[in-house]
């Protein structure tokens, strides 16, 4: 069970660099991190000879009815996750409520883990092309993405 904190602790570096700022607009962060997701998905199909998805959540779908310690483990690695979204909505956005941004962040955050296993069960990168966009367009609020 101590791996699977490893493994965020090494990623979770990474994904903090992505979601942070860095110029390039106020959702840059969150375009970065789009686009390395699925950067990183055409690396792994490509050493794997398939498309991998999530790991995490394949692994927390997979074992949540058989144990529960683990369940939670992945639970709590998945909502540092959350969290790093949330902290790039409201960087992008500072004057928005922390429960606006909470939504977001979980909505963004839903809607890649699907893409991420649609994408695994159908084992075609195809399935995440537009990926980076609609996690801007969840992101953002709802005046600014009708507009954009």
């Amino acid at each position: 069970m101590a791996g699977v904190g490893v493994g965020w602790v090494e990623r979770g570096g990474v994904v903090v660099g992505l979601v942070g700022g860095c110029g390039g607009g106020r959702w840059e962060g969150l375009r970065r991190w789009g686009r390395e997701l699925v950067s990183l998905q055409g690396e792994m199909a490509a050493r794997h000879g398939r498309v991998v998805g999530c790991p995490l959540h394949a692994l927390g779908a997979e074992i949540s009815m058989q144990e529960e310690g683990l369940r939670r483990k992945v639970g709590e690695i998945l909502e540092r996750y959350v969290d790093l979204v949330d902290g790039a909505i409201r960087r992008a956005e500072p004057a928005v409520r922390a429960e606006d941004a909470a939504v977001r962040a979980r909505r963004v955050f839903a809607y890649v883990e699907g893409l991420l296993t649609q994408a695994r069960i159908a084992n075609d990168l195809r399935v995440l092309e537009g990926l980076e966009e609609g996690v801007v367009a969840i992101a953002q609020p709802r005046e600014v993405a009708a507009v954009a």
